[in-house]
């Protein structure tokens, strides 16, 4: 059941008053004459209102207070924009038993107090974005029986760390995701209580390095880990080859900010090939280095591919070149190309057109068709992202391709 906010800011406190203030006027009477048209309608109309309007529909008869306080329509809640007193909120959707929450975007007036959340003793997914690490670290000492917790835009102060260390208090975690812009620590200490855990995704983080991490780590320890996520990774492919092996029924895979000079393509992607269970690659804000479109045509075991360039205003057309020639081939189901805000906003600049892209390959670089930089980039062919998803889908019929603009990584979250 998700609710937005229209318009004014809307307190817990009048959250609380509107909930107790059932009223019978002369059009609820009118409308509890017949229960059957009621029940078989509100409970569809509910989903599309407000939290406010919503309960002013508790006012309007007691038939429709009851319809209201049905529990199941409370399991399940999400606040956007709204400005909360998170006690007020947490007592309420206490009494209706609600185990899955989300909030975004919303401002706390009662942040310090942040051991409300121990209330919601039947929470079992939170979602939370635009929040501090301190608001995370309390969640997790005090909602113990929590399976899913994403967060996103994790604020801290800039010369902390994000202590992962937290984690070890949620002994039944299943899936764990966290979008912030800082270097995480403890993570050899987190990984000791990923038991239970099926999704583990650390993305935009700053910082990840697994150089110690393999001689610590036990193959038989994590069967249950599907999917993985990691951004910034220090050490790409040597010591993250030994990493991901550790967990034999990977079936999903995310690399974001990686590819330095030390990787090499076909060998990660031969790596990749080896596998047995791996079925979704992510690759974002990639650099695609030559041999990036020989490499991928070698990883025929996959059936969905998401693909963002990093935006090198002078390896455009190239990266552009090899992700078309790599994947054009594989039998996939579905294929995702991203292009980023800040690489559009590189193209109109450079171009002075919008919604466009460049193409060169690097067969034309090599026969020498191309002479310098500046030569190089006169001779890109610009496409519309409309054309590529077009020719693409010509090529690759059997696969759903999607060529998205303004893509963010946080489109995970």
């Amino acid at each position: 059941m998700q609710y937005h906010r229209n318009g004014n800011d809307f307190s817990f406190q009048q959250f609380t008053q509107l909930a107790n203030h059932a009223t019978m006027d002369s059009l609820g009477e009118h409308l509890s004459k017949d229960e059957w048209l009621v029940y078989n309608t509100l409970p569809f109309i509910l989903p599309f209102l407000t939290v406010p309007d919503v309960l002013h529909c508790r006012q309007v008869c007691t038939l429709w207070m009851r319809i209201v306080n049905d529990s199941t329509y409370w399991c399940a809640v999400t606040l956007r924009n709204y400005k909360l007193t998170l006690d007020k909120m947490t007592d309420f959707l206490q009494g209706f038993k609600t185990n899955h929450l989300k909030l975004v975007d919303c401002e706390y007036v009662d942040e310090c107090t942040t051991s409300c959340f121990e209330i919601l003793t039947h929470l079992k997914k939170l979602e939370l974005s635009n929040c501090t690490s301190k608001l995370v670290e309390t969640i997790a000492e005090g909602n113990p029986n929590l399976e899913v917790l994403r967060v996103s835009l994790i604020v801290c102060p800039s010369a902390l760390k994000l202590d992962l260390s937290f984690v070890s208090k949620m002994p039944r975690l299943k899936q764990l995701t966290i979008y912030c812009h800082r270097e995480v620590q403890h993570l050899k200490e987190m990984f000791t209580t990923l038991g239970n855990l099926e999704k583990l995704w650390l993305l935009r983080v700053t910082h990840i390095d697994f150089e110690d991490l393999p001689s610590s780590m036990n193959l038989d320890r994590y069967p249950q880990l599907q999917s993985l996520g990691l951004g910034h990774c220090t050490e790409l492919p040597s010591t993250i080859v030994y990493f991901v092996k550790t967990f034999p029924n990977l079936r999903e895979l995310c690399f974001e900010y990686c590819g330095s000079s030390k990787w090499d393509p076909v060998d990660i992607f031969n790596f990749l090939r080896e596998l047995p269970s791996l079925r979704r690659l992510h690759l974002i804000e990639f650099n695609i280095k030559e041999g990036f479109d020989k490499g991928l045509k070698l990883c025929t075991n996959l059936e969905e591919l998401t693909i963002s360039p990093c935006c090198n205003r002078f390896f455009m057309g190239r990266f552009n070149g090899r992700i078309f020639e790599g994947v054009k081939n594989l039998k996939l189901k579905r294929f995702t190309w991203g292009f980023s805000a800040t690489y559009m906003m590189h193209c109109k600049r450079i171009f002075e057109v919008a919604d466009r892209v460049p193409f060169v390959s690097d067969a034309d670089c090599l026969h020498g068709s191309l002479g310098g930089i500046e030569s190089e980039l006169k001779s890109w062919r610009l496409i519309t992202l409309e054309d590529l998803q077009h020719e693409l889908q010509e090529l690759m019929k059997t696969c759903r391709v999607r060529v998205v603009k303004n893509y963010s990584p946080q489109d995970f979250f």
